[in-house]
């Protein structure tokens, strides 16, 4: 039956190895549920694990699987990651290609070589995604010309307002959401919510 158990942290074992681990961070009080203790930010964890996303909070934890909407852990961990940055947090550590202090480990390039195939899959014409608070519509992806004359792929993003944003198609991968800086994403925002993803009660020894 789906839920969560919650027990305080400070004693709760981590039951499986993990492969990855993003910390988000929320200006906002946390109470724990468990104690009724409440401190000043909304902190919370994702350990990507063989066959599952662990989320921790404080004084809880769930687990979500895979199943038939997000078949693979990637997928299922790109949506959780857009719906907590939808949420108002932001990621304070686990970015990919970034190193604990959030400094680059990888050449721009050699990233924009990784995610190519990634962003084109996840930044679709006629879908909405958030930019700096503002929402927009993925409106067009069309060839320009650079500055020098060069022909480039560019994609467009236009808002409600009609303010227009121009990324360079291969460089869509920069602003993938756990990739980009923090407060530099370009995330898909969906009407969604973590209570509807399909979660696990999570059974302790």
């Amino acid at each position: 039956m789906p839920g969560s158990a919650l027990i305080p942290l400070t004693v709760m074992p981590m039951r499986n190895a993990y492969n990855r681990h993003i910390e988000f961070v929320k200006n906002e009080p946390d109470v724990n549920p468990a104690t009724g203790e409440v401190k000043s930010k909304t902190v919370t964890d994702f350990y990507v694990c063989d066959d599952r996303v662990t989320m921790w909070g404080w004084g809880y934890v769930k687990d979500f699987k895979p199943n038939e909407s997000y078949p693979t852990l990637d997928a299922l961990l790109k949506k959780m990651v857009d719906i907590m940055l939808a949420d108002g947090h932001r990621i304070l550590r686990g970015k990919r290609f970034r190193d604990a202090e959030g400094q680059l480990t990888a050449t721009i390039p050699k990233i924009k070589e990784m995610t190519k195939a990634e962003a084109d899959d996840y930044y679709i014409p006629g879908k909405r995604y958030r930019f700096e608070g503002a929402e927009y519509t993925l409106e067009s992806r069309s060839i320009g010309k650079t500055t020098d004359g060069k022909e480039v792929e560019m994609v467009k993003f236009i808002s409600d307002d009609k303010r227009e944003i121009f990324v360079g198609a291969n460089s869509l991968g920069t602003f993938l959401p756990d990739v980009a800086r923090s407060g530099n994403e370009i995330f898909l925002i969906e009407p969604s919510a973590l209570n509807d993803l399909e979660m696990e009660e999570i059974e302790f020894e």
